[in-house]
Formats: C-alpha cells, structure tokens, sequence
C-alpha cells in the first residue's frame, strides 16, 4: 500500500493559526512527511481594492477611507513573510522537511490545483456557537472532497497528543493507514465495527496482537460511537473517505468534534 508524501496547509491571511500549524507539523513528523505551506493571496481581495468605489472602515477611527491597493498588497507580503517564518520555526523545532509557496488567486482553486492522491490536506474545523461553520471552510471542505486526497480535520482547541490511534471498519485503506500510523506513535491500535469483522482485521494488521484492539461497533450511530469509544482518549480516529454514506459521516465528525478528536478521512488515492 502507497504511503502518503506531503501535509498540505493552505494559509489565507488572518485564517491560520499558531494551533494549527502546530498539529499539522506534529502529524508530518509522526508520519515522516513533509509539510507544505502554500499562502494564498485572494485576488477577490485585489480586485476589490482596485475598484475605485471600494471604501473600507478603519479603526479607532470608524471612518470610512478609500481602499489603498499598494497597502493591501504590502499587507498580503508581511502576512506571507509571518506564515513562512512561522513554518519554518514549527518545523525546524520537531525535526519535519518543510517547503513554502505564495500564489495568487481563489483560495479554493488554488489548492485543488495543487493537490495530489497522496496528499493529505489540513482542515481545521470552525469553533461551534456563533462562529458556525463557516462559507470560507465549507469551500475548502467541498475543494478537498472533489480530489483524490485525504483529509486532516482538526477540532478547535487542544489535542490529545497521545493515545490509542482509532480503525473505523469501512473500507480497508483506513484500516491499513490507522495501523501504520498506530506503529510508528508506539499507540495501541482500536478497531470500531461489526464483531463478525473484528477478528480477521485485527489479524490482517502488523501489529503485536497485544497492542489491538477490537470493539464491536454494529451501526455507525452518534450513541453507538460514543458507547464504543468509551472513555479511550484516542489520539486519532481514521476512516476511508468513500466508507460510509453521508449520514454516517456526519455522525462521525459530529462525535468527534465534541470529543476533540482529529479525522483522518484516507482518499482513494491510497488504495492499491
């Protein structure tokens, strides 16, 4: 089985934050990758302030001025110079190979058109309450789900940085990617799924028998989840991103979020 290469961050001004950076340098170190941060400038942003009509609202002054495009771009550089010194002090510190980009253009458009089958992308989910989910992260997530790559979705706030790494049973590249994550962070390996299946794929995993684990998980569920997963503290939960239906995805992503747990939902670029 192929092994994912590359951790993608794609930074927008004002969108990406220190907590992030970090957890996705932690996961490049844990898997061996290297992580790629592209900064984005949106030309939305550009063409706005090239429109002579276009006014802004600065503060303290709460005066509306006419929108500077010398003052935006120099503010888009000094954003991109901060991203990149930032990578580059994250990465250094936990060892990780780094590369960092600026390109111009619709957020978006500009990671589908870097992304490749064995990356993995890096989402971080928006804080729940008034902050909702967001347009600017329903557009990454949909840009993330029309390729071929996986995806790193992050809760807000802190994260366990140890603990059992978690197999939801639907569909092998997860089960294969859980495992390999599972032995190089030395973590305990649970299998969450049908107890027919549990004892032949636990067997199918190189991993010490004694460091897996199998729950038996008969309907993707909210309730069935969290009865499953218990009070196991896991470091990670991974499935394929094709496994379930829509509805059991979103179960998933629910408990998760509420449990502070990272998905990584393995594309179908690691198969074979």
């Amino acid at each position: 089985m192929p092994h994912h290469q590359r951790i993608v961050l794609g930074i927008h001004h004002g969108a990406t934050s220190d907590d992030l950076m970090q957890h996705a340098a932690e996961m490049a170190r844990l898997l061996g990758v290297e992580m790629f941060g592209v900064f984005i400038e949106d030309e939305a942003v550009h063409a706005l302030a090239s429109m002579p009509f276009a006014r802004e609202l600065r503060m303290p002054s709460h005066e509306w001025h006419r929108i500077d495009p010398d003052r935006v771009a120099a503010e888009f550089r000094h954003a991109a110079t901060t991203s990149k010194r930032l990578l580059d002090t994250v990465a250094q510190a936990l060892g990780v190979r780094s590369s960092f980009e600026v390109r111009r253009g619709d957020p978006s458009g500009v990671v589908a058109e870097l992304l490749c089958s064995s990356d993995i992308v890096v989402l971080a989910e928006p804080k729940r309450g008034s902050d909702g989910l967001t347009q600017s992260f329903l557009r990454a997530w949909r840009t993330a789900c029309g390729s071929d790559a996986s995806v790193l979705l992050l809760p807000p706030g802190r994260m366990r940085r140890r603990g059992p790494v978690v197999a939801l049973l639907a569909g092998e590249r997860g089960l294969s990617t859980a495992a390999h994550i599972a032995g190089i962070a030395g973590e305990t390996l649970v299998l969450l799924g049908p107890a027919s299946q549990l004892e032949t794929a636990s067997a199918s995993v190189a991993l010490p028998a004694d460091r897996v684990r199998g729950r038996a998980l008969a309907e993707v569920t909210e309730n069935a989840l969290r009865f499953a997963l218990g009070d196991g503290g896991e470091r990670l939960l991974v499935l394929d991103r094709d496994g379930l239906d829509a509805e059991q995805e979103a179960a998933v992503l629910r408990v998760a979020a509420g449990r502070g747990t990272p998905v990584l939902l393995v594309g179908p670029g690691m198969g074979g």
